[in-house]
């Protein structure tokens, strides 16, 4: 017990030197932050602000620090937390590069670094070390060049967000491997090429958002075969070919928005009843083209918000549109 005890005592050491790292490494904004006092050398790590211990090892299980107006780098020394399970750094002005030391963090299951300034490429690492990562999000930084996906290493992967960066290049096929995704988040890159149809074979895919790049070709037929698929947006892109027929039979189906991009066809006739969650529909500034059946628009009892204009369909806009009392 002893033994176990000194242990103990030296890993809760490691840690409160790594946090200790953290803190020399960054400036604070705001000049009544309670961080530069709280994080004390007499003081124990696990009663720190924003430090979260485990009950069984009393080592550092989560870091959360969101909108603490911290400014700086992370330092090698946070790979010692090696304990550490969640770590969120949201909404801060940390920059550079993430250290490779950060591998080492092997029971990590999520990843936020949202909105912060860090750049350079995505570290290979993340997607290769970190087996046990759940949720990946680094939504608005300045990350670049290509992302590299080793799917057998992150086979837990439900999250991935890389919203607002500078990423390019294509989106790799083995993406499809990440048989655990659920929500899939790489808009406003540098992205281009096709869609690969593998993302397809995840069939708990819920949420799919590739807005705002430079997608190019047809947009998968494959897309209408995910059950699960709750949210799919593709505008600003430059899709061509007409619009799969089997995603108007996703009952479970809520936002749907195709705009800014060269999709061509007309819409089914019998779109409606099967859409019976739809919320959102966007579809102008496209080619479409034909009439509007009673049944395409008029019984999407749940719609919330409709754009179609800017295409190129014809004859009366059907009566039943009145029925919409959702429309806003």
């Amino acid at each position: 017990m002893t033994c176990l005890f000194a242990m103990s005592t030296t890993n809760l050491i490691t840690d409160h030197s790594a946090l200790l790292a953290l803190k020399s490494s960054i400036t604070f904004e705001y000049p009544h932050n309670l961080l530069p006092r709280n994080w004390s050398s007499f003081s124990l790590v696990c009663t720190w602000v924003g430090v979260t211990c485990g009950n069984r090892h009393q080592r550092v299980r989560t870091l959360n620090l969101t909108n603490m107006g911290l400014t700086g780098i992370i330092p090698p020394q946070l790979g010692n937390l090696s304990f550490l399970v969640d770590l969120d750094l949201t909404g801060n002005n940390f920059h550079g590069h993430l250290p490779p030391e950060l591998a080492m963090l092997r029971r990590l299951k999520m990843v936020n670094l949202s909105q912060n300034m860090f750049n350079g490429e995505i570290p290979a690492w993340i997607m290769g070390s970190l087996r046990n990562l759940q949720h990946l999000i680094l939504f608005q930084n300045n990350f670049s060049g290509s992302i590299q996906i080793f799917p057998h290493n992150i086979s837990k992967l439900e999250n991935l967000n890389l919203n607002g960066n500078c990423i390019e290049g294509n989106i790799q096929p083995e993406i499809g491997k990440l048989s655990n995704l659920k929500i899939l988040q790489i808009a406003q890159n540098r992205l281009s090429g096709i869609i690969p149809s593998t993302i397809f074979n995840i069939s708990g895919l819920q949420q799919i958002n590739l807005a705002r790049n430079n997608l190019s070709g047809s947009i998968p037929k494959e897309m209408g075969d995910i059950s699960e698929l709750r949210r799919i947006s593709f505008h600003r892109n430059g899709f061509s070919g007409s619009i799969p027929r089997a995603i108007f039979n996703n009952s479970k189906l809520e936002g749907l928005d195709l705009a800014f991009n060269n999709l061509v066809g007309s819409l089914p006739s019998n779109m409606c009843p099967n859409l019976s969650k739809l919320k959102f529909l966007y579809l102008d500034r496209n080619a479409l083209s034909g009439q509007l059946g009673s049944g395409s628009i008029g019984n999407c009892t749940s719609l919330i918000e409709l754009s179609l204009d800017a295409n190129s369909f014809t004859g009366s806009i059907p009566w039943e549109i009145v029925d919409l009392h959702n429309l806003e």
